[in-house]
């Protein structure tokens, strides 16, 4: 055999084995990744119906559909003149409870009578053993003395139920401040308010709905996958029909415990703007579906400038390429 003959030959091997090689990476990749494209945006939080906590009148609707709201602002506020006045009422009483609370007078006097009372039975022991006083005149003594010991006890008890009243109405203060506040209706959460379902001058009550809004910071990625099953086995069919299993089902090498976790690579066209994304697989459904599992993983909506309308909405479709350990 010839050398250009041994050389040609020796380069189509090496050829060869090059593009076994590519091959066989590029299965092995293909094994590890699935593509999907019917995959779909869903709201990771439910829509909020923020409803009233007190019934009254709406004095202002601070909210306009469509609008960006914070949470915790202001979004309405309901005629509360009642309800300040049970406040002014309150802070007038615990004024009241500090100030009986405060006085010591009765203390004092209950205690100065005590001592002239213990005074008067040890001179009325004097006198009676120096046989100037009867016997009586000492037991009208010892009374006096134990009335007025029990006159400093009834006055100490009085003042730890003074105590105790400022205590209730502090209390009670606190309630109706937090009555006050009910008639402030503020947003529990931010997000964007999607329906106004009252007005000013309306009258509403506890419990009835004022406004809808909807969280669109975090978003995520709903799909299907199919996974891997073990086909059962069926006897012949006489008639010769065999039931047929989409391509995608016969191929898939994945299983549940493989999904939960792996990396995740979202795309969604949105006009002439492509939104793309990792994230990972944080939710995997127990159920099977005709072979195919539940499967959904967070994204965090963007804005297409600062303070503008949010990107990602609720049933836009993405296509996402899930990348298995």
């Amino acid at each position: 055999m010839s050398n250009l003959l041994r050389r040609q030959l020796s380069a189509s091997l090496i050829a060869f084995n090059v593009i076994v090689c590519v091959c066989n990476y590029s299965a092995a990749q293909s094994q590890n990744q699935i593509q999907l494209d019917n995959a779909q945006i869903k709201l990771l939080y439910p829509e909020i119906e923020v409803a009233a906590q007190a019934d009254g009148i709406i004095k202002s609707v601070m909210v306009e559909e469509g609008a960006e709201i914070p949470s915790d602002q202001l979004a309405v506020s309901i005629d509360d003149r009642v309800a300040q006045a049970a406040v002014a009422v309150a802070k007038t009483e615990l004024a009241a409870a500090k100030k009986t609370e405060a006085q010591t007078a009765d203390i004092k006097f209950a205690r100065a009578t005590w001592d002239v009372a213990k005074q008067k039975l040890a001179e009325a022991r004097y006198l009676v053993n120096q046989n100037a006083m009867g016997e009586s005149a000492l037991r009208d003594a010892q009374l006096e003395e134990t009335r007025a010991s029990l006159g400093v006890s009834v006055k100490i008890d009085e003042k730890e139920q003074q105590k105790m009243a400022v205590e209730v109405a502090l209390e009670k203060l606190r309630a109706e401040e937090v009555k006050l506040e009910q008639y402030s209706i503020k947003s529990p959460t931010s997000g964007l308010v999607i329906e106004r379902m009252r007005n000013k001058g309306e009258w509403v009550r506890a419990g009835e709905p004022v406004f809808k809004m909807v969280n669109l910071s975090e978003m995520k990625v709903v799909a299907r996958v199919p996974i891997h099953s073990a086909r059962p086995s069926r006897p012949p069919n006489p008639y010769g029909d065999e039931e047929t299993v989409p391509v995608s089902k016969q191929n898939s090498k994945v299983t549940p415990s493989e999904l939960k976790g792996a990396k995740v690579i979202i795309k969604v066209q949105v006009s002439s703007y492509e939104f793309s994304q990792e994230s990972v697989v944080d939710y995997v459904s127990h159920r099977l579906i005709a072979g195919e599992v539940d499967v959904s993983a967070r994204i965090q909506n963007q804005r297409l400038y600062p303070g503008g309308p949010w990107l990602l909405r609720e049933d836009m479709i993405a296509s996402i390429e899930i990348i298995l350990p």
